[in-house]
């Protein structure tokens, strides 16, 4: 798969992993601050050759856009010639740092990390928490299947925003709870919707409590 340069203004990494679903212990990460040429081109290489035989391990390069365009240069070949099941991630604070010959070479993603624009699905899933496990269930008897992981990302980020506003026994509750459920909706063969019923109604229950 093409390589990709992912524009986050967080520094929250945690925030960034998880709208890119991927965990922490299946990322191979490196550190390009301050980064020497020497060490870049060894761990590109190698890190390249561990994922093209693990299909579950990532390639992450934080704040490339701090590259030198020297150190950049190194990438281009690996960039290029990279298996078609190697997943690279580069990224940036801002893209118009990059070479154009990585840019070129790569897909173009923006995340979503400012709170605020999260809003896709938190408004009927407060409703929801007011209302009901009835009004619970029908929110999660519309959703498709594929915003399973959207939905409870969602819940995530507001969570974790409280938190850094004001610490809630509730707020970290509910915080457990999407984790849990976002993990077993990513990495077991549990029935989805099961899932979603079960979060979004237990999570009812500790609001309420």
């Amino acid at each position: 798969m093409l390589p990709k340069i992912v524009s986050a203004v967080s520094s929250d990494r945690d925030l960034i992993l998880d709208l890119l679903h991927q965990k922490i212990q299946n990322v191979l990460q490196f550190e390009c601050v301050d980064a020497k040429i020497t060490d870049l081109r060894k761990w590109i290489y190698s890190s390249s050759m561990i994922s093209s035989q693990r299909n579950d391990i990532s390639i992450i390069l934080w704040n490339a856009d701090d590259l030198s365009l020297e150190s950049q240069s190194v990438l281009l070949k690996p960039l290029e010639e990279v298996s078609e099941n190697v997943n690279i991630f580069l990224i940036v604070r801002n893209e118009n740092m990059m070479l154009p010959t990585i840019l070129s070479r790569c897909v173009s993603l923006k995340l979503k990390t400012d709170i605020e624009k999260l809003n896709n699905y938190w408004d009927k899933i407060s409703i929801c928490w007011k209302s009901g496990p009835a009004s619970c269930i029908s929110f999660v008897d519309d959703l498709e299947k594929d915003e399973y992981l959207s939905v409870i990302t969602e819940v995530i980020e507001k969570m974790r925003s409280g938190i850094r506003t004001e610490v809630n026994n509730k707020r970290l509750l509910v915080l457990q709870k999407a984790l849990n459920a976002y993990d077993e909706i990513l990495n077991t063969n549990i029935n989805g919707k099961l899932v979603m019923d079960n979060f979004i109604i237990s999570s009812w229950r500790a609001i309420k409590s």
